[in-house]
């Protein structure tokens, strides 16, 4: 494929996945969080001070918060609001950021339609990044061609394109995650050291989004470990040596995440990030009242999130997926020099999914988003298999083929809907409501969309 084709496809695929985010984002009411993460953002900035919303870590809030210093009329900060003043105290400081980011929004002469319009425009630009580090990643593994099948994958992902448009952590942290562990992987293959800063950055960045990067620490260990003793093997490795390179490179890896996450804090406030974990381990332990299949608690089920990935996941991308295992172990198409670096795709995931299987707090597929864009580049091997029969090879590509079609039009199908979208193998968005509830489905996100069906159909005094 010529250059200049491939650049065309991925500036077309990307320019698809902007215009469905962007016609959601439009008519998509504040979900729930966001208030809090907005007018926590903007404070952030404009006011120095980091009181509103400090159980959560800075990057996605100051995402938000930036653009909205240039807009006109300037949004005002009433820091005289006893909601501000109070929101320091321990005791209070939940509920009164809550009412504080309600009156910062709705209940001052700040324009809320604004602020959220432009607060959600970074969250787009981190998606096109997220895309092309995906399409980086399958084509630098398999070719060119897995590396559009995987950026195809991407563009189309209802979950994706639900979750860039929001002001929220999950998606931020999950394109930070896929980003560090790319750069990990490009220093074991290439050994650059700036690929080890890199890595740093974004591994910084992702701990600045999300406590959940704190998984990244112990995916990293076993990456290391299982690619020790896969290579023990070779006589002419010297293991000890390899383990102290590692170990020079994981140090300055981690001295760079550590400067980054106090950056985030503008140095002054990093001891914040470091008090509020044990509040974040003390609430995953304590759970949080959850929906599942009919019935409520909140302690969590172990299978919650199987069930959310068989439910809210496209049905085409869970066959391919299981066709595409099934060749690679039962008819053993893995590749040995391929096999150390897919480890780094393999692992990370369910790694992460299985710590996440005995988390207590079960209200959304968000929290497992960041095994998504390890799952598209992963299949996007099955561009690459070969078969010796031609038949065979042309079969392949015509299933391939209407899976894409298959994936793209359930997409497609559910636009704007993206939040609630579930796949056929749950019922379709009409049964979600048996399955999930929360931010799997009704997030506050349609109230827009209420309205304006209420004063179509004429139903304002009724």
């Amino acid at each position: 494929m010529k250059q200049s084709t491939e650049k065309i496809i991925v500036i077309a695929l990307l320019t698809i996945f902007l215009i469905l985010a962007y016609t959601s984002l439009r008519n998509n009411s504040a979900t729930f969080d966001e208030p809090n993460f907005i007018t926590a953002g903007y404070s952030y900035w404009v006011a120095e001070d980091f009181r509103l919303n400090a159980e959560h870590p800075p990057v996605a809030k100051l995402l938000a918060g930036f653009p909205l210093q240039f807009i006109t009329p300037e949004p005002v900060l009433n820091t005289i609001s006893p909601y501000w003043i109070n929101a320091v105290d321990p005791l209070y400081m939940f509920e009164y950021q809550w009412y504080f980011s309600q009156e910062f929004l709705y209940k001052s002469s700040n324009d809320a339609e604004q602020i959220l319009f432009f607060a959600r425009l970074p969250f787009l630009l981190i998606g096109i990044l997220l895309g092309l580090y995906i399409y980086r990643w399958a084509k630098e593994l398999y070719g060119t061609n897995a590396g559009l099948f995987a950026l195809f994958l991407y563009c189309f992902c209802p979950n994706m394109l639900a979750y860039t448009q929001l002001v929220i952590t999950d998606f931020v942290f999950t394109a930070f995650f896929l980003i560090t562990l790319y750069y990990f992987w490009k220093w074991r293959k290439e050994r650059k050291i700036k690929d080890v800063l890199f890595s740093g950055v974004f591994f910084g960045l992702a701990l600045a989004s999300k406590f959940s990067a704190i998984y990244i620490i112990p995916v990293v260990g076993v990456l290391l470990l299982t690619e020790w003793l896969l290579k023990c093997r070779d006589k002419t490795l010297d293991i000890q040596k390899q383990i102290q390179r590692d170990s020079i490179g994981v140090t300055i890896a981690s001295v760079t995440a550590l400067f980054v996450v106090a950056a985030t804090y503008f140095f002054i406030h990093a001891r914040d990030y470091v008090l509020v974990i044990a509040f974040t381990i003390s609430r995953s332990v304590n759970g949080q009242l959850a929906y599942l299949l009919g019935n409520y608690g909140s302690q969590g089920w172990w299978y919650y999130f199987i069930v959310v990935f068989f439910s809210k996941t496209p049905s085409s991308i869970i066959i391919l997926l299981f066709v595409l295992l099934f060749l690679l172990c039962v008819f053993k198409k893995w590749k040995r020099e391929n096999f150390i670096d897919e480890l780094t795709l393999i692992i990370p995931p369910l790694f992460y999914f299985i710590a996440f299987m005995f988390n207590h707090i079960n209200i959304g597929i968000r929290h497992i988003l960041p095994i998504y864009p390890f799952l598209f580049v992963f299949v996007s091997k099955a561009v690459i298999l070969e078969f010796e029969k031609e038949q065979t090879k042309k079969m392949w590509r015509i299933i391939l083929l209407l899976l894409l079609l298959w994936y793209a039009a359930s997409t497609l199908f559910i636009a704007p809907h993206f939040l609630a979208f579930f796949n056929e193998f749950a019922g379709g968005p009409e049964n979600g409501s048996n399955i999930l509830l929360d931010s799997n489905i009704d997030w506050s996100q349609d109230l827009n969309r209420l309205e304006q069906w209420i004063e179509k159909n004429n139903l304002r005094n009724t």
